[in-house]
């Protein structure tokens, strides 16, 4: 079955010809790709060529290209059912140069999807992959996704995926690789020494952060241009029982973000969402006395 999904706050083009196949079943989340052309003429072509497919392109001046109806399955990704269980929407040009235009459509384009298929507006953290494919994002809860999310890619580049929707407070896990390591190593011993911001890569979350990113992890500092390290380790401190100690057992409190820090940070953040929904019910249950007590002296007034 066909799903039209409509929209008002953009140009809205249908073009047809890339490989598509029957779905089983709606889409349950969204992969975000960045096109690296310069235009959707560009897009189509290398699609075509390639033998691959998207669902969607937004371009440069916010119209949206529909190149697969939404209810049969893009070629766009791999890993296990990714395509078969998704939508593949991409940007045309890099995600890091994204027009206000674009980003307006690809705003209204995702949450017009996330209604018409009850998908969660919820996005993945970046630096976690989800090995297991489709089945561990749905299980999360988790409807939009990098393209890196799921494989080996710097796609969709440095777009804002947090325009889209509130990032996962599910407890997620990223792990280091050798590579990680021995980047983070470089770099702890350089802040260390005092010379953090020494180069011109990492002067700017220096002056910013108060430390540094390994590669991975740039994009998290980018997307969370407020974080600071020393309110993260002070939050830690406060919320996590056992403090820093706890959270970062391998490398404490080195100023340098990978994945432990990034870890750690996700605990944070769901320990922080659970104090808030305790004190949410608090209040509830604090209103609900007051205004109980409210109408027992209305009542008790009126019979007097």
């Amino acid at each position: 079955m066909k799903q039209k999904v409509k929209l008002d706050e953009a140009r809205f083009i249908e073009k047809r010809g890339l490989k598509s196949r029957a779905r089983t079943g709606t889409p349950r989340f969204i992969v975000i790709h960045h096109a690296m052309c310069a235009s959707p003429a560009c897009t189509y072509g290398t699609l075509k060529k390639r033998g691959l497919s998207t669902h969607y392109e937004v371009d440069k001046d916010g119209s949206i290209i529909e190149y697969v109806d939404p209810m049969e399955v893009a070629f766009h990704s791999r890993g296990k059912n990714v395509n078969a269980k998704s939508i593949g929407i991409d940007i045309t040009g890099k995600g890091g140069e994204t027009t206000a235009a674009q980003r307006k459509s690809l705003q209204a384009l995702v949450t017009r999807l996330c209604q018409a298929f009850s998908i969660p507006q919820i996005v993945a953290p970046d630096g976690v992959k989800f090995k297991d494919g489709a089945g561990e994002i749905i299980n999360l809860g988790i409807g939009i996704v990098r393209h890196r999310n799921v494989r080996n890619t710097a796609c969709p580049g440095d777009f804002p995926m947090n325009i889209l929707g509130p990032t996962t407070d599910a407890p997620l896990q990223a792990t280091f690789t050798p590579k990680d390591t021995q980047e983070k190593n470089k770099l702890k011993d350089k802040v260390g020494l005092g010379v953090g911001g020494d180069d011109k890569k990492h002067a700017d979350e220096m002056a910013k952060a108060g430390g540094r990113f390994i590669s991975k992890f740039t994009t998290f500092f980018k997307e969370h241009p407020d974080f600071s390290f020393e309110k993260f380790y002070k939050d830690l401190a406060k919320y996590v029982e056992g403090g820093i100690k706890a959270a970062l057992p391998d490398y404490g409190r080195d100023y340098v973000f990978g994945a432990e820090h990034f870890n750690a940070w996700n605990m944070l953040q769901t320990l922080k969402g659970n104090l808030l929904k305790e004190h949410k019910n608090i209040y509830s249950g604090w209103r609900e006395f007051l205004n109980e007590k409210d109408n027992d002296e209305l009542w008790i007034n009126w019979n007097e």
